[in-house]
């Protein structure tokens, strides 16, 4: 792996001798540093922080996982995959977790108005729910995104495709 040398890492992609498994180190290292960048500037201590090391876990776990998944088939096409799958179940799992959120919301709201209006992240109740919340999301997208590798890579519809 290439650290400050573009011109080596660009002769390497030129020649044809970037690898999948080389790209995809290349890969797993920006998701490791968009995560921890995400918490840096959200928390103080995010070294202690449970959600960052579940995301952090979870993010290196689930590439992981898509990345075997791709390999076990054609192993063709693992970004543009990545990327496309990727982003549609983003955006419904993003759909059905703002819907949830509407309902806790509404919940918090109806039980007392005063739980959001003294909201504080550092509440042990809040940093449980994000707990919660992180991992069922990402476990959640990482398993419904290696299963969309397998198929795809193996070149295998679903049998009820519109339900898939």
């Amino acid at each position: 792996m290439f650290w400050l040398n573009i011109k080596e890492l660009e002769k390497s992609i030129i020649e044809g001798k970037l690898t999948d498994e080389a790209g995809f180190k290349y890969f797993l290292a920006n998701m490791i540093v968009l995560t921890i960048a995400t918490y840096t500037s959200n928390t103080e201590n995010f070294i202690i922080s449970l959600p960052f090391w579940a995301n952090l876990i979870i993010t290196i776990w689930g590439s992981q996982s898509i990345f075997k998944a791709n390999s076990s088939g054609d192993k063709k096409d693992f970004f543009k995959r990545y990327f496309a799958l990727s982003w549609v179940y983003s955006f419904r799992l993003g759909l059905i977790f703002l819907g949830i959120l509407a309902i806790l919301v509404i919940i918090v709201l109806s039980a007392s108005e005063s739980m959001l209006t003294d909201f504080d992240a550092s509440n042990p109740a809040y940093i449980g729910l994000d707990v919660i919340f992180t991992i069922i999301y990402g476990v959640l997208y990482y398993n419904l995104l290696t299963k969309s590798f397998k198929r795809v890579s193996a070149l295998e519809l679903p049998e009820n495709i519109d339900n898939a």
